[in-house]
């Protein structure tokens, strides 16, 4: 199946794809712009929201041309070769931003590659070039399907290794074998395999429990580091040719991508290693050392030059070794190996210059193309482990920013204050809004059938910012919006219930209510007003009702305000309409004004108030009635009312909650509701 055919299979296309990463592309653009026109030798860090948009800038551009790569004009059907370390590199990264983006369509990808190779390592048993596609089936088994089948291959060709270990020397020679292979390569006798296997190796006993791969591993990682490993640079040379080898400007040659797949390689396989492991010191501290001498060689660009020890004599902003680097440095900091304090301007110089490498198209340009050595780059230079990096190093930055966010350390949320919608795939198809004031969401079609209705759900929120993007992106990631962080959570229940003014059609005393809404458009948001229809569609004793609801909602408002149109099979009528405020199996207070034409609860949650309501206009109030069941989500107030003949009805509803600091008693929630109309 080629890429476009998942993308139709999958109902997506090119154009939705991208918009997948994106919360509004005007926003993604304008950003996009600015990142190419920035200096690079900025020092603050991205949020971890235009973190994301960037990685998946990139990927969505490169990801549909991993298949044909006809920009490629220098070694093109080698970085083809599939299972291979070129197309490898690419997925190591791709795992990471799959891991942490919304848009599912990374991860049926990789999913979609794994079964089209048979979850087959390359060609070459021994040849850790050839391991590296195993990191990733690896990573779709633990966290995706835990299948035999996916992992098999890799045991089967590391168990036959392990039955007849090579005993090359690691010395690196001409000497080749029939598949022209280097003889000392069925070990990891050059710095670049250190990235290859042995996280697979590692990964491999972590999925199977069996020790033996991660022993084996161990012992050859030593091997090569205390090889390779020049005490006075505290750097890996690529291999033993490269000893006595001088660069241009007479500097003992250390390749920046080589270096970059030690460090790399590193903080993956380190993922593996416990702090009670026998030789974690041994890591810990090599990382250290390239770590701090890593520091000390960046460019004022933000960049390494391609031959370490030359820096600024090689003035282009190479990416690929930038990209490893950079992703290692981000990393340690997440690990608390590295302090954020002594690191985070490299860090931020670093994803700069990787930012400013981005072709307004997604393209990630500066990328040398293969080889062992320095050579030449330009802009318009782009290779597939390149962007690999790139993902790496936009993946460790994300964690480390979000963590931050969530934790209340930094605020890189826009502090514009605006009315604000957005549909949320990522969250089982929520549609949720928000003002300065007060958030909301309901749910979408992809809601499951239980637990769910077409209730609306409140959020209470202590700031005035946007918190819809940084919520569900915190929750993702494992930061709960059900839990207070000092600008507010998740804890109103809607369930099944009505929520804060949920409507449904009334029949012989019974509420008829739909599951979800079928699909929406958001009309304005990002100002003072945002605007949205949403559309439902159900059955009822009466017929098929459809209803086209738009939402407004301004600043400064405590309220939304629904103007509905109904059909009944297919023709605009009158139809009997219940507006619920959920009681919570009546741990909420009620009041009710029928000639007011509102209705109120007040209610504790969590030791602070909560007052909900709706309005309508008084003559179109036909009854208020307080139900009370003992069955869950079932009790309500309801104001039952009526559309007009062309089946259109209009009224308000909200929340205020005591801890925005607005309205604190069921007296002040009256007041306002007392003062404001229903239209």
């Amino acid at each position: 199946m080629s890429f476009s055919a998942l993308l139709k299979s999958s109902g997506l296309t090119i154009g939705t794809l991208f918009l997948l990463s994106c919360d509004n592309s005007d926003t993604v653009n304008a950003q996009i712009q600015t990142s190419t026109t920035a200096s690079s030798t900025e020092t603050t860090l991205p949020s971890s929201i235009y973190t994301m948009q960037r990685m998946e800038h990139v990927a969505n551009w490169q990801t549909p041309r991993i298949e044909q790569l006809d920009y490629l004009s220098f070694k093109r059907f080698e970085s083809l070769e599939q299972k291979r370390w070129v197309q490898g590199a690419f997925y190591a990264g791709l795992t990471q931003l799959a891991e942490r983006s919304r848009n599912t369509f990374y991860t049926q990808w990789i999913s979609h590659k794994g079964e089209t190779w048979n979850w087959q390592l390359g060609p070459y048993t021994y040849y850790a070039d050839d391991q590296l596609i195993g990191q990733t089936y690896l990573w779709y088994y633990k966290n995706h399907r835990q299948e035999p089948s996916i992992i098999e291959p890799t045991k089967q060709a590391f168990d036959e290794i392990l039955t007849n270990p090579p005993a090359a020397d690691l010395l690196f020679t001409e000497d080749k074998d029939n598949n022209d292979i280097y003889t000392c390569q069925v070990r990891w006798c050059w710095a670049d395999a250190l990235f290859m296997a042995p996280a697979t190796w590692f990964g491999l006993s972590d999925v199977t429990g069996d020790p033996k791969y991660a022993d084996y591993a161990n012992e050859e990682f030593k091997a090569t580091v205390n090889f390779l490993f020049d005490e006075e640079n505290d750097l890996l040379f690529r291999d033993s040719r490269f000893f006595d080898m001088k660069g241009d400007f007479g500097e003992s040659l250390f390749w920046a991508r080589g270096s970059g797949w030690v460090f790399a390689g590193l903080a993956r396989t380190m993922e593996y290693i416990d702090d009670d492991h026998p030789d974690r010191d041994f890591y810990v501290n090599l990382f250290k050392r390239m770590s701090y001498r890593l520091k000390a060689l960046q460019k004022e660009d933000g960049s390494w030059a391609m031959s370490l020890l030359a820096g600024e004599k090689m003035p282009q902003p190479e990416t690929s070794g930038t990209g490893f680097f950079t992703y290692g440095l981000a990393w340690g900091v997440n690990q608390g190996i590295l302090d954020l304090a002594e690191f985070e301007e490299t860090i931020a110089k670093g994803w700069n210059a990787l930012d400013s490498a981005i072709h307004p198209d997604g393209k990630l340009g500066w990328v040398q193309g293969i080889g062992a050595a320095p050579g030449g780059v330009s802009f318009d230079d782009s290779q597939i482990y390149g962007v690999g990096a790139f993902l790496l190093a936009g993946s460790a930055i994300y964690d480390l920013q979000l963590d931050r966010e969530m934790s209340g350390e930094i605020n890189t949320v826009d502090s514009e204050v605006k009315a604000y919608a957005r549909f949320v795939p990522e969250r089982q198809d929520d549609l949720a809004w928000e003002n300065d004031k007060v958030a909301f969401r309901v749910y979408g079609p992809a809601a499951p059938l239980a637990g769910h209705s077409s209730g609306v759900d409140a959020w209470f929120k202590k700031v005035d910012y946007s918190i819809i993007d940084k919520w569900y992106l915190g929750n993702a990631s494992g930061y709960s919006y059900h839990e207070d962080r000092g600008e507010g959570y998740d804890v109103y229940h809607t369930g099944t219930s009505r929520g804060v003014g949920g409507s449904s059609i009334w029949v012989d005393g019974e509420p008829y209510s739909a599951h979800s809404f079928k699909s929406y458009n958001i009309l304005q948001s990002g100002k003072d007003t945002v605007e949205f229809v949403i559309r439902y569609e159900w059955e009822t004793p009466l017929g098929l009702v459809k209803e086209n609801k738009k939402v407004t909602l301004e600043l400064g408002s405590q309220l939304y305000n629904v103007d509905s149109k109904f059909t009944l099979d297919g023709k605009p009528t009158r139809l009997p309409v219940a507006i619920g405020l959920a009681t919570h199996d009546e741990r909420a207070g009620v009041n009710f004004n029928q000639e007011a034409g509102h209705i109120s609860t007040w209610e504790i949650i969590d030791t602070l108030g909560v007052g909900t309501g709706v309005l309508v206009a008084a003559d179109k109030v036909d009854e208020i009635k307080h139900v009370v069941s003992e069955e869950q989500d079932v009790s309500h107030i309801w104001l039952i009312t009526h559309t007009s003949d062309n089946g259109e009805l209009s009224y308000k509803a909200g929340f205020a909650w005591e801890g925005a600091g607005v309205i604190s008693t069921q007296e002040e929630w009256l007041h306002y509701l007392s003062k404001t109309s229903a239209r």
